[in-house]
């Protein structure tokens, strides 16, 4: 089955949600991010930002609730 763009915008959404949770919990900021031991997480932390997001953006995002 095919998804749509807007699917696959969901999809991203999860899991930058999933992302900013992990480091909420984990007591984790952006500067700290490429030291953890979890290379799943840094590949995704480097996909968003070469989508153009930025650390001090990033985190702004995932502490704030979304409306």
């Amino acid at each position: 089955m095919a998804t749509s763009s807007g699917d696959f915008g969901c999809i991203l959404d999860l899991i930058w949600d999933a992302l900013c949770t992990f480091m909420l919990k984990n007591n984790i900021n952006f500067n700290e991010i490429m030291n953890i031991d979890n290379n799943l997480v840094k590949a995704w932390y480097c996909f968003f930002e070469w989508k153009g997001h930025r650390p001090g953006d990033i985190s702004h995002e995932c502490v704030q609730p979304k409306s």
